[in-house]
């Protein structure tokens, strides 16, 4: 079949035989706080399907008009680039319409003013020789939670540039227990796992401190308890939660097949539909398999003449 669609309609939404040019702009919620925020690292997360990645990749688009101006957006592995449908295919309906030329072996994007967008990987053996000589003003993270704290604090010495631009760093997550950025968000979880809908977009800020980040609700209290710390070096942090309601462009469809996933995987992905997903909700390790799920009797023994049999481990 044909998409007869607005060659952005992953991006814009636009129908088939729209008037007048495609328009990306950022949908009210998450999008629109993520668009805004002044924060030099800024998480989205909280549920599947409200826009997170899409976004991520408009904002690289922001200043490509700036000489020497630098975007890398990361993923886990290679194959999640390369992939179809992955970031590589998205990238050529996008970047394409704004005077990039494609570098396909380097997963780069190169614009008129020579700002480049490239797509990268990290290799958890090589990823500090991989990248030691990167300068980035624009550093993304899809899906944060693949990545180790270790892998992000280092990939953040990358965020720099000389373009004139102030580096910043933006990631997109789904909610994940038992990951490092369960921690890095809780200030803005409730303790039942929820975002709190009060502090979304709220900024923290934090020092360094021999790999440590101490942390603090304002600039002045980091300089009162660290009088020496230099006021430039205190970095910025915020938490955007988004729902899969926010999205006017994906059908119910989406929907139907996120509510047809496990209990523990839909609370993570969909959640409640005002608060969106859960942080806290862990599977059943050793309740995977039910008993229920076997029509006939279940036997101690295996019965002779028997021909198929089916076992499995509680542990």
């Amino acid at each position: 079949m044909t998409d007869a669609r607005c060659p952005l309609f992953a991006f814009c939404g636009e129908p088939p035989g729209h008037a007048g040019p495609c328009v990306l702009a950022p949908q009210p919620g998450m999008q629109e706080q993520f668009a805004s925020t002044s924060a030099d690292i800024a998480i989205a997360g909280g549920a599947a399907g409200p826009g997170k990645t899409a976004w991520l990749m408009i904002e690289a688009l922001r200043h490509i008009e700036v000489p020497g101006f630098s975007a890398l957006i990361l993923r886990k592995s290679l194959t999640d680039i390369e992939q179809p449908g992955g970031l590589w295919d998205k990238s050529k309906a996008l970047y394409s319409r704004f005077g990039g030329e494609p570098k396909i072996k380097e997963f780069k994007w190169v614009f008129p003013s020579g700002a480049t967008i490239q797509f990268g990987y990290v290799n958890s053996k090589t990823y500090e020789q991989d990248w030691q000589g990167a300068e980035v003003a624009y550093l993304a993270f899809d899906e944060l939670t693949h990545f180790t704290k270790s892998e992000f604090v280092y990939l953040l010495s990358r965020n720099r540039t000389t373009c004139g631009i102030r580096a910043y760093c933006r990631a997109t997550c789904n909610p994940d227990a038992d990951s490092w950025v369960r921690q890095l968000v809780d200030h803005w979880i409730d303790p039942e796992g929820y975002p709190r809908p009060e502090r979304a977009g709220r900024l923290r800020y934090y020092v360094g401190r021999g790999g440590r980040w101490e942390w603090a609700d304002t600039p002045e209290e980091l300089l009162r308890k660290h009088p020496r710390t230099k006021r430039a070096t205190i970095q910025s942090v915020t938490f955007i939660p988004g729902r899969l309601s926010e999205n006017r462009f994906l059908g119910e469809d989406y929907e139907g097949r996120l509510l047809g996933q496990e209990e523990h995987i839909q609370a993570r992905l969909l959640g409640d539909e005002e608060k969106g997903g859960n942080w806290n909700v862990r599977g059943e390790a050793g309740k995977k398999f039910k008993r229920e799920w076997l029509a006939g009797k279940l036997v101690d023994g295996v019965p002779p003449g028997a021909v198929d049999v089916r076992s499995w481990d509680l542990a």
